[in-house]
């Protein structure tokens, strides 16, 4: 098993290496995730798994699962693009869909609050001065308007909750968090540890736990890290306590993501290549703790204070049978008309995938060199950014986050 610190190695040499034999969370609560494209539900330690959707598939997949305090469950599907976010209960009976505004990709990582009454979100968007990502809150009952709530600001992303009226974000190096209606307030900034870390990070997937426990995905590549803090509240800057690294491999790669506190803080679920892990936390200290793979196979975890108890899934409702009609009567067929020979496609039309986005890219540079002088080298970033936000499209949901926020970073 990858060691997740020199403390948490020593930790496992302790006991004998064997993860598995580590203390299971409580049962009380559950962790939503998604599994073989679907939502389930299951109790802390891995058991009692229960199917929530039944519809999903690999080429339209269930996503980015999180459950309410009372269990009602938010949740996208991969395709259509600007599809709603999904309100359901725990036995997959859908309360209502919200529509969103088009966007260029998303939504993505729908965040339902404690009482289940909003929604944040984060989705991708072109305008005239920069391709970007930011973050939504609207009311459960309908699209509500941006003007409404407020949104964080170009580059946020991964929404998370404190409470039901203010939101956690990252943006780029910068953890911000910003009350409804308020501007968004810088907390700390991952520069602020230069002296523990090497190098600044991405931070992403931020979470909060109610003892004060703070954790976060540094990084957005292969061999990132989850690092815990210790918070006195938001006034001050939290400090890093420890940090899980070497994650397994996985479909994606070998990365952490999507960190998940249980209700009181005694415990932490994530994802990895192999699975859904989770640790225990004595005293919010996680080199004390010894981390187990939970739930193989499974991903984007959240875990919540409901318990699993869906009742009986909905029956659908009896169809008429149909009147039986009389025999039509046979008429003469008509002879079809003859068909148009098929126009056949010329220049970047010809071609597919790849090609077809080179041979356009290089179209669209062709016509800004042939632009003023001045506009050029906006004109070829604007090609080069939408040519690479097109390549981002066809990647999976998370390795397509990822490759949003580079194409971001390298084009702004």
């Amino acid at each position: 098993m990858p060691a997740r610190t020199p403390l948490l190695a020593a930790a496992l040499a302790l006991c004998g290496g064997a993860a598995l034999a580590g203390p299971a969370p409580a049962l009380a609560d559950s962790i939503v995730f998604v599994k073989d494209a679907n939502i389930w539900l299951a109790n802390p330690d891995g058991s009692g798994q229960y199917q929530v959707t039944t519809n999903g598939t690999p080429d339209n997949p269930w996503q980015s699962p999180s459950q309410a305090d009372d269990g009602t469950i938010a949740a996208v599907r991969a395709q259509p693009n600007w599809a709603p976010i999904v309100r359901m209960k725990q036995n997959g009976e859908v309360i209502n869909e919200i529509p969103v505004a088009p966007m260029q990709r998303g939504p993505f990582e729908p965040a339902i609050s404690p009482d289940g009454t909003k929604v944040a979100y984060e989705h991708v968007f072109t305008n005239s001065f920069e391709t970007s990502n930011d973050t939504r809150i609207t009311d459960v009952t309908g699209l509500t308007s941006p003007n409404v709530y407020g949104h964080p600001g170009s580059g946020s992303g991964s929404p998370s909750w404190i409470g039901n009226d203010r939101i956690f974000v990252g943006d780029y190096t910068s953890a911000g968090t910003m009350v409804l209606g308020q501007p968004v307030v810088e907390w700390w900034n991952d520069w602020d540890h230069a002296g523990r870390f090497r190098e600044s990070e991405d931070l992403n997937d931020g979470e909060v736990a109610a003892d004060g426990t703070i954790a976060f995905v540094r990084g957005d590549r292969d061999d990132n890290t989850i690092q815990l803090y210790r918070s006195s509240g938001l006034a001050s800057k939290p400090e890093p306590t420890c940090t899980l690294s070497n994650p397994s491999h996985g479909p994606l790669g070998a990365r952490f993501s999507d960190p998940t506190f249980a209700p009181g803080g005694g415990a932490m679920a994530w994802q990895e290549g192999d699975g859904i892990w989770t640790i225990t936390l004595p005293r919010g200290a996680c080199e004390e703790g010894v981390p187990r793979l939970t739930i193989p196979g499974a991903s984007e975890p959240d875990w919540g204070p409901a318990s699993i108890n869906p009742g009986p899934r909905p029956q659908p409702a009896p169809q008429p049978q149909p009147r039986p009609q009389p025999a039509p009567q046979p008429q003469p067929r008509p002879q079809p008309a003859p068909r148009p020979a098929p126009r056949r496609a010329t220049g970047c039309g010809a071609l597919s995938g790849a090609k077809r986005d080179a041979c356009a890219l290089r179209a669209a540079l062709a016509r800004c060199q042939s632009g003023p002088k001045r506009k050029r080298a906006a004109c070829a970033k604007s090609a080069r950014r939408a040519a690479a936000l097109k390549a981002c499209a066809r990647k999976p949901a998370k390795a397509r986050k990822r490759c949003v926020a580079t194409a971001k970073r390298r084009y702004r």
